[in-house]
């Protein structure tokens, strides 16, 4: 089987790239896959970022591209580190094409002195430790360990106001003289996102010395209601247990309702072990729907 490097000057190379990313997502995650639109895919393998440099491959069987392979090069965070992800189609899979794509892109890492290999895998709720899960057992034969289980949960929109507004009311004493920046003060200048159109929806809790000590981002895409997707809600240690988090993601969300009022959901995803965000994304509406995992390897 075939395994070719992606050109990102050979626009037919990165549609049959971006058409298996498609697909497999499609297949594999239905409720809470958005499919990034080809400009981006493109603008992905052509222009490297501050913090990744990213590579595709394509295995072609009988002439046909079958499955495919990410590596993205962490160039700022942690240098040793390397994200690869391989896709194999539905109908070709189990024929050895993601053993053969996953070792091209370990040699590629490897090549480029990581020595740190990271992928993430997404699988039924059904398999909540995600032991038995495919993805799970794939990683295993292939000698590598799940790191991190997660629970990707889903909002339906519009959001139950009443119940948001008694979330957030049950935690306002203990926060007092702490106040909500207008997301709308927040700047985000990230190259990708103007460049491919997205707007990350942000806000933020400052403390009573003006301090920015909680945050809370969704992004979102300009093409069509597909689900929003909520970054991250982050609260600096010092400051937890005041309700911050729950003050930042109502906030977001109702800049969110408001200024794209044709989204039907937000999807986020948490940590299995991060028991009160858990509890505070339950509280607010949202749904489990699918469980993933980090999963890692030292290079070979």
């Amino acid at each position: 089987m075939p395994i070719v490097a992606v050109d990102p000057n050979e626009m037919d190379a990165v549609a049959a790239f971006h058409r298996i990313y498609v697909t497999v997502g499609e297949a594999d995650n239905p409720d809470t896959f958005v499919a990034a639109p080809l400009e981006e895919i493109h603008d992905l393998l052509a222009i490297a970022s501050a913090r990744f440099a990213c590579r595709g491959l394509l295995a072609l069987e009988d002439g046909a591209p079958v499955a495919s392979g990410l590596c993205a090069l962490d160039l700022k965070d942690e240098p040793e580190r390397a994200l690869l992800t391989p896709r194999v189609l539905p109908g070709h899979r189990r024929r050895g094409h993601g053993t053969r794509v996953l070792e091209h892109l370990e040699r590629r890492a490897v090549a480029h002195g990581r020595s740190l290999l990271q992928a993430t895998a997404v699988w039924s709720s059904a398999h909540p430790n995600g032991a038995t899960a495919a993805p799970a057992r794939f990683a295993a034969a292939r000698g590598w360990a799940l790191a991190l289980t997660n629970v990707r949960l889903r909002l339906a929109l519009p959001s139950d106001a009443e119940q948001i507004t008694t979330v957030v009311a049950e935690r306002a004493g203990r926060r007092e003289g702490y106040t909500t920046v207008d997301p709308d003060a927040i700047r985000d200048d990230e190259r990708h996102l103007a460049r491919s159109g997205r707007v990350k929806i942000n806000a933020a809790a400052l403390s009573p010395t003006g301090e920015v000590v909680a945050l809370s981002s969704i992004l979102t895409r300009p093409d069509g209601p597909g689900p929003a997707h909520q970054q991250g809600t982050v609260v600096d240690e010092a400051h937890r247990g005041r309700g911050l988090g729950a003050v930042v993601k109502a906030a977001a969300l109702e800049q969110l309702e408001r200024t794209r009022p044709d989204i039907r959901a937000v999807i986020t995803e948490t940590a299995q072990d991060n028991g009160p965000m858990l509890a505070l994304n339950r509280a607010l509406g949202w749904v489990p729907v699918l469980s993933s995992g980090d999963f890692q390897a030292p290079t070979r």
